[in-house]
């Protein structure tokens, strides 16, 4: 199964740069845990989505294996909690690929394929099994157009040729130039805080405010 979140993937490329990267001991243990931890609550969502996992969550990841992967990802084996009222182990391998820094795709092996689903797993043996009882890949979804900033711009564009007498209002209701607002919308969206249009009506005209999105 393929799912889209561009989220998870961009929460990921700092881990995985500080797993390949940092010399210290105690820095790679800590990156290890957030990965786990990361891993252990996408898989919840994950896990949500097919006939053989739904009903189940996972309760941790643990990595027994973690390697370098050839474009600069990682290439992690080890176990699930598997969880419902009770909790049991299950094999599962996590591929993160990168495009040299950041995390492009995330595939992942979960349970052994030979069995039907999670609650077969219970008493089992773990080993790295022939095939997976469920495939899933993280891919990058489409651009979140409020950190774009030449969408944003185009709509204020727009509605200024709709609205030839409106104005312009920053996120603290001051009036602003075009230029003003041109340039607010590349600070605020290159330091990753959303922008929204929202049309308004202020001092008896038509307005546009450059929202925040909390």
């Amino acid at each position: 199964m393929e799912v889209s979140d561009q989220q998870l993937l961009d929460r990921l490329g700092p881990i995985v740069r500080r797993l390949r990267e940092t010399a210290s001991d105690e820095q790679r243990t800590d990156a290890l845990d957030e990965l786990q931890t990361t891993l252990e609550f996408a898989l919840c969502e994950l896990m949500r989505l097919t006939t053989s996992t739904a009903g189940f969550w996972c309760d941790g990841v643990e990595f027994q294996q973690v390697a370098p992967g050839p474009d600069g990802g990682l290439r992690c084996v080890g176990t699930a909690w598997c969880a419902n009222s009770h909790q049991w182990l299950v094999p599962i391998f996590v591929g993160l690929s990168t495009d040299g820094r950041e995390v492009v795709r995330v595939d992942v092996g979960l349970g052994d394929g030979n069995l039907d689903n999670l609650a077969q797993h219970k008493g089992r043996p773990l080993q790295v099994p022939s095939t997976w009882l469920e495939r899933y890949r993280v891919v990058a979804g489409p651009p979140d157009p409020q950190l774009d900033p030449l969408i944003i711009l185009a709509q204020l564009q727009q509605w200024l040729a709709d609205n030839p007498q409106g104005r312009i209002v920053g996120p603290d209701w001051e009036y602003v130039s075009l230029e003003t607002a041109q340039s607010l919308v590349h600070e605020e969206v290159s330091c990753g805080r959303p922008l929204v249009l929202e049309p308004t009506w202020l001092d008896g005209a038509s307005a546009v405010r450059l929202a925040r999105r909390w």
